[in-house]
């Protein structure tokens, strides 16, 4: 029920919004396909709207919904780290763009500012709650009767 609630409120968000980053993009649309994809057969077999969307979201795509994840979270940490840092001390520093994983030379340290970041997560959309929405549209659209009845 709170999936559905969170579809809801969400709904006027766009998915379809400008994106500057390609690689998120491309990580954002494997997650997306592979959920509209699975959503008829799993919505077939849930017990409930709820359950059918769980499983969509944190268990049958849940690679692709990771590393979109990932990329995320780790892009902002490289964005923090490049505001305070010279392009030497972040030498060897690469985010992947398939995985989502940030790679760092041996031996690198960052100080990170947890309390700066926490705050500012509250205040967006997180891709994992975009692709619920994603999740719970296509899972309402899979138990729509055929025909538009």
């Amino acid at each position: 029920m709170r999936t559905l609630l969170l579809a809801g409120a969400l709904a006027c968000f766009s998915l379809g919004a400008a994106m500057a980053d390609p690689a998120e993009d491309a990580l954002k649309a494997k997650a997306i396909a592979c959920i509209r994809s699975a959503a008829p057969e799993v919505t077939a077999k849930a017990e409930s709207l709820s359950d059918a969307v769980n499983v969509l979201v944190d268990a049958l795509c849940a690679v692709q919904v990771g590393r979109l994840a990932a990329y995320d979270a780790n892009a902002r940490t490289l964005a923090d780290w490049q505001g305070r840092s010279s392009p030497a001390q972040l030498a060897g520093v690469a985010l992947d763009p398939l995985t989502g994983e940030l790679a760092t030379p041996p031996g690198f340290k960052m100080e990170w500012d947890s309390a700066s970041a926490e705050l500012g997560e509250l205040k967006r959309v997180t891709p994992r709650e975009e692709l619920n929405v994603v999740a719970a549209q296509a899972v309402i659209a899979a138990r729509k009767p055929a025909g538009g009845q």
